[in-house]
């Protein structure tokens, strides 16, 4: 059949046409962020990326920052040094940012319920990072004080040692979701 060809040779002059427009930016985010030192260094790079590619009304409402935290830590401040519970309260934070060290960890379930009563739309994420230390036996007995030289593991070793640490991590996220299925 003539029209296959016909349609093809259509398609192929008007194709390039369609690829060279530029797809709007989309639009910025209110972010609040909470986290360890692994984490408390995201926001200002994401800003500067923002920026770079364009995007309008990208604002960081605040940055709580513990070294070596778990998420409850940050919950636990009290009033007039928690920067997450007012931001949440006041439902202008569209997206917030977390970042655990051990989990289970109640902080992140205890913000998402106050940022979903103020503000039904906002979005959560939480920073996966790494085996703490690089080791699974500091890290299952929770012991933060040992020095641990990181150049010692391979690459096989720090897969095995990280498999258990990431399912915990989407189990945890996975319970999360099952109870608050508007998360």
């Amino acid at each position: 059949m003539r029209l296959t060809p016909i349609l093809f040779a259509c398609l192929s002059l008007v194709a390039p046409l369609w690829a060279s427009e530029e797809a709007a930016p989309p639009a910025g985010l209110k972010v609040l962020s909470a986290g360890h030192s692994f984490h408390v260094w995201m926001p200002p790079l994401v800003e500067e990326m923002a920026k770079a590619a364009k995007i309008e009304g990208h604002k960081q409402l605040a940055i709580s920052s513990i070294g070596g935290s778990q998420v409850i830590q940050h919950w636990n401040l009290p009033e007039g040094k928690n920067k997450a519970k007012p931001i949440l309260e006041a439902g202008t934070a569209e997206l917030f940012t977390m970042a655990p060290t051990f989990l289970p960890d109640d902080g992140i379930e205890n913000f998402v319920k106050l940022g979903l009563a103020h503000n039904p739309k906002i979005r959560f994420t939480l920073q996966q990072n790494w085996v703490p230390f690089d080791d699974a036996e500091l890290w299952l007995k929770r012991i933060k004080t040992i020095a641990v030289d990181r150049d010692t593991k391979t690459l096989a070793e720090l897969k095995k040692i990280n498999e258990p640490y990431f399912k915990l991590f989407e189990d945890h996220i996975g319970e999360l979701n099952k109870k608050i299925p508007e998360a």
